[in-house]
């Protein structure tokens, strides 16, 4: 997974220890390979596509930052240099760290910059407060710094964003439902074929109502991945988990639902008669195989209730993968 590794570790003495942490990545650098997980100083980072760190330094400071109306937790890594993340990143935090944050309305904040008061708000970040563990799904998200906040930078709190297929037209039909909308500019829709690189596809304005719509009336043929970025006025903007639909290219619908999921079943729904009696895999980002399951009729159900929150790969035996958010 690593090559030619030179990390060197540098702790401060032991009453200073939760406040000073270095890592320095060496000129041959360091890969952590898609998949995998990776656990530095409790900071997490368990990538989609390869991440390399090369000529960085990695530093955890115990002095919180400010952000909007409050103020990060006291618990703040920074990069040296940016580093680009398509995947999974967070960490594990101390209840003394809140920093009078509401522990169970924490989501990731990060920036793309290791000075300054510009920080990128994330929303539906996978949190713990039984292990004090947050977790959030970026795509190609440049991160200097990342801490955990409750308070938010933007004058509107996101709800819930979902879609869902309209078959007989083939249109991709996306709703959000938000709160405490006040001066704020406008909704943005971007869609990407692989989750990784996004493009803007439309833009709705806000005007103080607590639900919006929009519709994509030409879906990709074939993966869709979907995600709102919400723009103030000032130009401060943050983004929304991602969903994902997909139109198979044949035409032979094959639908998974709820996504993300939090404790219920997932519902394959396909009309295509070649998967009938196939056996399918539910694989972790860490290439373990969570289950197996079989597709016997029209509807197939997969109990993700024991899961851990995180990103899954379901796939099927005729290729076609999906990628699964447990909450």
């Amino acid at each position: 997974m690593m090559k030619k590794i030179l990390i060197l570790i540098l702790i401060s003495l032991p009453y200073l220890l939760r406040a000073q942490f270095v890592v320095t990545s060496g000129t041959q650098g360091m890969t952590i390979k898609a998949y995998a997980t990776v656990c530095i100083d409790s900071l997490i980072i368990s990538p989609a596509s390869n991440v390399t760190i090369t000529n960085n330094q990695l530093t955890r400071s115990a002095t919180n930052q400010p952000i909007g109306t409050g103020n990060t937790i006291n618990r703040v890594y920074t990069f040296s240099s940016p580093i680009t993340v398509n995947g999974n990143i967070g960490f594990k935090y101390d209840d003394a760290e809140l920093a009078g944050n509401t522990e169970s309305s924490l989501n990731i904040v990060y920036s793309a910059s290791n000075s300054g008061t510009v920080w990128i708000t994330t929303t539906g970040s996978m949190l713990n407060t039984t292990t004090n563990a947050i977790v959030q799904n970026v795509s190609n998200a440049s991160i200097s710094r990342i801490s955990a906040s409750s308070f938010s930078t933007l004058p509107v709190t996101l709800i819930q964003f979902t879609a869902r297929k309209e078959e007989q037209f083939k249109a991709s039909i996306l709703q959000w439902e938000v709160a405490n909308e006040r001066g704020f500019d406008q909704y943005q829709i971007e869609r990407s074929p692989d989750g990784k690189i996004f493009k803007l596809i439309g833009s709705v304005q806000a005007t103080a109502n607590t639900k919006y719509n929009f519709t994509d009336r030409q879906p990709i043929n074939g993966e869709n991945f979907y995600r709102l970025k919400l723009m103030d006025l000032d130009g401060a903007f943050s983004y929304s988990p991602v969903c994902h639909l997909n139109f198979i290219k044949n035409n032979l619908s094959i639908d998974v639902y709820p996504n993300p999921v939090v404790n219920e079943s997932i519902t394959i729904h396909s009309n295509n008669q070649n998967l009938m009696n196939t056996v399918g895999q539910v694989i972790a980002y860490s290439g373990k195989v969570i289950t197996t399951f079989k597709i016997t009729s029209g509807k197939t159900y997969i109990n993700a209730q024991n899961w851990a929150a995180g990103m899954y790969i379901l796939k099927l035996a005729n290729g076609v993968t999906f990628k699964i958010f447990k909450k």
